[in-house]
């Protein structure tokens, strides 16, 4: 399951001033050497989402004031909206250069992050901690970056950083849940999922998640009320759906199993894990060629599956294509190899 979102950029800086929009038009119309006033009035753009428009207006500044380190921050964050990456970085290359603060070392963090670049982010983030070791939101996207590394145990470090900096901050405690998932500590994960649904009861990942992990456990009733309880938030949830027919399976309800099967193809055509599954409930309640119907698409996706064909093979043998059947057998020996 993914980790929650990246935390938010750090907004435009603001200079004081009293003035409209209109008032700043009208100031660069009598002044078109106005640096501050072009500056102002991309903020405002920023304010209203019109980035593109922003961003012209910042060029202009820095045209005329190229040591303007606001201009290339906000610049930078306009970019980053328009997830333009490489260029927010550069710019927050230069604001670095001239004013080297917290928000910006985390800004150009984030674009890293969003580059797949998850050292270089790591680095801004360790840079950003030093600068204000109380920026709660550096802690998260430094722990969000370690996770995408696999280091679980880091990100765990990180993630109890910005909770005791902001207790209240349901996806860091969900993205600590995961992390400890990975470590196998299914105990903790479940703890800290309980957590993030009781600061957000709307957080549909938490649920699943936390019903992921029941099911690890064995705790199937248990698992089955979080997958209900995730798709009833999120009735496009593709994974609850496949994840509680599984659990359906193993309690024997497989016409259970085969309607969440049924809505999770609906919702993804491609998914090979539902083809197979629910191929496999059919099996079981002897519907031998609706399931070779449904091993056939699995192995469609999935053509290098040494399972599917295991299981096509038990279900052609039920319809005595005993050629059939062992031509699956090889190849499912074949892939297992």
């Amino acid at each position: 399951m993914p980790a929650d979102s990246l935390s938010s950029a750090e907004e435009p800086v603001y200079l004081n001033w009293n003035m409209s929009v209109e008032e700043l038009d009208r100031a660069i119309a009598l002044n078109p050497q106005d640096a501050v006033a072009y500056f102002k009035r991309g903020v405002f753009q920023s304010n209203r989402e019109e980035h593109a428009g922003a961003i012209a207006d910042y060029d202009r500044a820095l045209a005329l004031n190229p040591e303007e380190a606001h201009a290339y921050y906000n610049r930078g964050l306009s970019k980053y909206y328009l997830q333009q990456y490489p260029g927010a970085i550069t710019d927050y290359d230069q604001a670095i250069e001239l004013n080297p603060d917290a928000a910006t070392y985390f800004n150009r963090g984030l674009a890293k992050d969003n580059l797949q670049d998850y050292g270089g982010a790591i680095t801004d983030y360790d840079r950003a901690i030093d600068l204000n070791p109380q920026k709660a939101n550096a802690y998260y996207c430094r722990g969000y970056a370690k996770f995408k590394l696999q280091d679980y145990v880091g990100a765990i470090m990180d993630y109890d950083c910005a909770i005791e900096l902001q207790p209240q901050e349901a996806a860091a405690h969900y993205n600590r849940g995961l992390a400890k998932d990975n470590l196998q500590d299914y105990a903790g994960a479940i703890a800290d999922y309980d957590r993030a649904l009781e600061l957000n009861p709307q957080h549909a990942k938490a649920y699943y998640s936390r019903g992921y992990m029941k099911d690890d456990l064995a705790d199937y009733v248990g698992a089955l009320a979080d997958y209900d309880g995730a798709i009833e938030l999120q009735p496009d949830f593709v994974f609850a759906y496949h994840d509680r027919g599984y659990t359906k399976a193993t309690l024997e309800d497989y016409a259970g199993a085969i309607a969440d099967y049924d809505r999770a193809i609906a919702l993804q055509p491609d998914l090979a894990s539902a083809y197979h599954n629910r191929g496999a409930a059919k099996d079981q309640l002897g519907d031998y060629a609706e399931a070779i119907a449904d091993y056939d698409h699995a192995i469609e996706l999935d053509p290098q599956d040494a399972a599917v064909y295991h299981d096509r093979s038990t279900a052609r043998e039920q319809l005595g294509d005993v050629a059939g059947a062992a031509a699956d057998r090889e190849r499912a020996a074949q892939w297992a190899a």
